[in-house]
């Protein structure tokens, strides 16, 4: 089983936003760092940067389709769909789950 780290919402908090973050931000923060983590892996004769991010369901059963574009022309995209259990309280990555598309 994979294991991730949350995201700090300190940004949010010095901002004041520390509510907003608690019940907006953690599910989509959360689904970002997945799949990440998950293009961080894939062999590039450069970088592969975040390019788009498509919320599918956003109900506790939570699904985002991540995509990311390499800086070498001619290297194809690289997009994941990522679903997760996001219920306000629950670890997000209880119920992870990545697919490279």
């Amino acid at each position: 089983m994979m294991t991730f780290a949350l995201i700090s919402t300190s940004a949010f908090a010095q901002a004041n936003l520390d509510e907003l973050s608690k019940v907006t931000f953690t599910c989509s923060a959360a689904a970002l760092n997945a799949a990440s983590s998950e293009v961080a892996k894939v062999e590039t004769f450069g970088n592969y940067y975040f390019a788009s991010f498509v919320e599918v369901n956003g109900g506790a059963s939570y699904s985002a389709v991540v995509g990311f574009r390499s800086n070498v022309q001619g290297e194809p995209a690289v997009n994941f769909q990522v679903q997760l259990y996001c219920q306000q309280g629950h670890d997000p990555y209880s119920k992870l789950k990545i697919t490279r598309l």
